[in-house]
């Protein structure tokens, strides 16, 4: 088993922070924006494949360089 951890991605949530808070959580990322869920899912359906047969047990972090 894998876990996958996102960090701060663009969704309906997020997009529920005052743009105050958002901005400065975003300005932590080292790749300089927030995640896309797209970025997450590429993930997903790489672990899903199998290119991704031989890799178990791992916390994969999807959050630009930042980690929460």
């Amino acid at each position: 088993m894998n876990a996958i951890c996102p960090g701060f991605i663009d969704t309906q949530m997020t997009r529920g922070i005052p743009d105050q808070i958002r901005e400065q959580q975003v300005a932590k990322i080292p790749l300089g924006r927030a995640g896309q869920p797209a970025d997450v899912a590429a993930l997903v359906a790489f672990l899903a494949s199998n290119e991704a047969g031989y890799i178990t047990g791992e916390v994969i972090n999807v959050g630009g360089g930042y980690v929460l």
